[in-house]
């Protein structure tokens, strides 16, 4: 699953070199600055939803004096998808009860499903046949902490 866009600083000499950089994020006013675990000396300085807040974020890093890596970052999850046909995409979906107070952390999207098939095939169907959707909603499960 598609999580944002990741803003680090990688290949850290030791834990004096991690301590050094977070402690000049935070002279700087970035507080959310965070080692990452697993054994390479790497601080994450954030998770952004869009391009343009990372790459923000990556500038103010470069001021200081390193060099940030901005990268995709996905994490294994699971999907579930559900596809109605709504007869109409401008005809709303309610979500009401899809998801439910014990999904924290879990959304859920409606989208148009692209068209799947020329007019002329759709119009020469019989009564009846199967369409594909005109709607597709996705919930994705909690993360486990």
């Amino acid at each position: 699953m598609w999580e944002g866009f990741w803003v680090y600083v990688d290949g850290l000499g030791s834990a004096a070199d991690e301590s050094k950089l977070i402690k000049a994020l935070e002279r700087a006013g970035i507080s959310d600055a965070q080692p990452m675990p697993g054994g390479q000396r790497r601080v994450s300085v954030g998770l952004f939803s869009e391009r343009d807040r990372a790459e923000k974020r990556a500038q103010a890093v470069k001021r200081l004096g390193y060099e940030p890596e901005i990268t995709e970052r996905r994490q294994a999850g699971t999907v579930y998808w559900v596809d109605l046909d709504v007869g109409s995409p401008e005809r709303p979906v309610s979500t009401e009860g899809l998801l439910s107070i014990e999904s924290a952390g879990s959304r859920l999207e409606v989208r148009v499903c692209p068209a799947l098939e020329r007019e002329e095939d759709r119009l020469d169907r019989m009564p009846g046949e199967v369409r594909p959707a005109t709607t597709t909603a996705s919930a994705r499960s909690p993360r486990s902490s």
